[in-house]
């Protein structure tokens, strides 16, 4: 089982590292565009899922769900 462990931890290491170089081509694009170090990071985090983004619904799932 410690190999599927590893194999998951390295699985997941990899996808974060290929999303954070999307957002970071998305602000680097945006501040070349003209836009101002907070809307390039607001179009950065919109490239992808934005897990902060969540209504009042999603704050009650997020406290009561553990998924």
């Amino acid at each position: 089982m410690w190999f599927l462990s590893a194999t998951a931890h390295k699985y997941n290491n990899v996808g974060e590292l290929i999303e954070q170089g999307t957002r970071a081509g998305e602000f680097l694009k945006a501040r070349k565009k003209g836009a101002t170090d907070k809307e390039a990071g607001y179009a950065a985090r919109e490239v992808s899922i934005n897990f902060s983004r969540h209504g009042s619904v999603g704050k009650k799932l997020t406290a009561t769900s553990h998924f």
